[in-house]
């Protein structure tokens, strides 16, 4: 190798040294943006996640109201009966006519919950106990059952406390997100 002489060499380590330097400096760059761009994904990710439980909710909220506005009517059309302003055959007639629930209202209200808001089941189990003390109280008439009005009027507050403390976890839930 004649005619190289060691000013030959250096150029050519120096550019080495500038393409191996340029090299690490992409993958260096490289590195740090595909981390930063995991880091945002899974934050995005996690953002939807939190949308789209909020959603569910909200919706199962609506749905929520929605019952226990209709479960509410029924209890106070009962005690119309209990208080003597109207008969249970009247009561009957005017809950079979209305129709405020939607095919499924109830089942996807049940869906909603133990898919998407498991943590709530318990409190939800609350509510469906305040409910079945209420029930004794409109299956007859007040003269086959002989329950009394003042009682009916306390667990019908009880059931709808119930119902106001459990929409305040659902509010607390969301509000957590």
């Amino acid at each position: 190798m004649e005619g190289f002489e060691i000013k030959d060499y250096s150029a050519i380590v120096s550019g080495l040294i500038t393409a191996l330097s340029t090299l690490a400096a992409v993958l260096i760059t490289n590195h740090f943006h595909l981390k930063a761009s995991k880091q945002n994904s899974s934050i995005e990710h996690q953002r939807d996640i939190s949308q789209r439980k909020l959603e569910k909710i909200e919706e199962f909220y609506l749905l929520f109201e929605k019952w226990e506005t209709n479960t509410s009517n029924i209890y106070l059309y009962h005690l119309r009966v209990y208080t003597g302003e109207i008969t249970y055959k009247q009561v009957l007639e005017a809950t079979n006519k209305k129709d405020n629930y939607l095919p499924n209202d109830v089942q996807k209200l049940k869906m909603l919950l133990n898919i998407h808001i498991p943590e709530l089941v318990s409190e939800y189990e609350k509510v469906d106990a305040a409910r079945s003390k209420v029930v004794p109280y409109i299956i007859n008439s007040p003269n086959q059952n002989k329950l009394n009005t003042q009682d009916f009027i306390l667990i019908q507050k009880h059931f709808d406390s119930t119902c106001k403390a459990f929409k305040a976890k659902l509010c607390e839930l969301a509000n957590e997100l």
